[in-house]
């Protein structure tokens, strides 16, 4: 039986430049021109008899039908290289799409990635950083990380790292902080968007008022950290993210305290991907079982 299939060429365009909403995006992708991919894109409409996208003054958006066109297609490509990779193997390029907010990709998952290439060289991973999840955004990527509660409407979330915050400072700090009172009257580093931190430390502590002429205020917990490193005050560092500065002691923990976050660190996948890409499977897995060994290990220490 004959089937009537678009051109190829003419899906992958429209593929790429629906998942990236941009036709320049896209070109960059599959090594064409914004002017390729616009024409084969116009090709494939006239095709069908439909259009699939709106074009707009920046970028495009897909229309009604180019939305519901596009799950389908994808899940073909999706089968096309899983069925490939699951007969022949993964051979030549193999590329993974990763985004993580931007300080915990710094300061916890990019020495993770280090020992994943060096088990699986075949597998090429794209590393991308945000300070705020974007939705529209996150169709461009296999594997999304985020801070939040667990619970994305579209999503099946697992759990990566139980967080909370600890006390940190330089260990030059004077003065040096011998206990929560001393450390919220003394200098302070708050994160945007975080204060919360500092009055559960209050909550814990009974203090009447955390020191509000002392702080300084990072957009980033990365930024915050090396102010801290820097002498310019105390900090509540997600677990996570104090490790490394603790452990080549450029930060302390001044107190033996920890402090509930309204939030932790959760692997996102589509739920309505019924296959997935095997080397995105097996990134997924490999960082899944790598944290929760380390916390298989934090609770054998405690």
């Amino acid at each position: 039986m004959a089937h009537r299939l678009p051109n190829l060429n003419l899906l992958r365009a429209f593929e790429a430049a629906a998942r990236h909403r941009s036709f320049t995006t896209a070109a960059e992708e599959l090594c064409l021109t914004p002017a390729a991919i616009s024409q084969q894109v116009r090709a494939l409409e006239n095709n069908l008899g439909f259009l699939l996208f709106e074009r707009l003054p920046r970028g495009v958006a897909l229309t009604h039908m180019g939305a519901a066109y596009l799950p389908p297609i994808r899940q073909a490509f999706d089968d096309i290289s899983a069925s490939t990779a699951g007969l022949f193997g993964l051979r030549g390029e193999s590329s993974v799409k990763l985004r993580a907010p931007m300080s915990f990709s710094v300061l916890n998952l990019v020495p993770r990635l280090a020992r994943f290439n060096e088990e699986y060289p075949d597998i090429e991973v794209r590393l991308g950083s945000s300070l705020w999840a974007d939705e529209v955004e996150a169709e461009s990527y296999d594997i999304d990380i985020r801070f939040g509660d667990g619970n994305w409407s579209g999503y099946h979330a697992d759990l990566l790292v139980m967080e909370d915050f600890v006390p940190v400072c330089s260990p030059d700090l004077d003065p040096f902080p011998e206990d929560l009172a001393e450390m919220a009257a003394g200098k302070l580093i708050s994160v945007m968007g975080s204060e919360g931190a500092w009055l559960s430390a209050k909550d814990v502590a009974d203090i009447d008022e955390v020191n509000p002429r002392r702080v300084l205020r990072a957009d980033t917990y990365l930024v915050a950290a090396e102010l801290a490193v820097s002498g310019a005050g105390a900090l509540m560092l997600p677990r996570s993210m104090a490790l490394p500065f603790i452990e080549s002691e450029r930060l302390v923990m001044p107190l033996d305290i920890k402090l509930p976050m309204k939030g932790s660190h959760y692997l996102l996948r589509k739920e309505d991907h019924r296959r997935t890409k095997p080397e995105v499977t097996i990134l997924q897995q490999w960082l899944l079982n790598d944290y929760q060994q380390d916390q298989a290990n934090t609770e054998e220490l405690e």
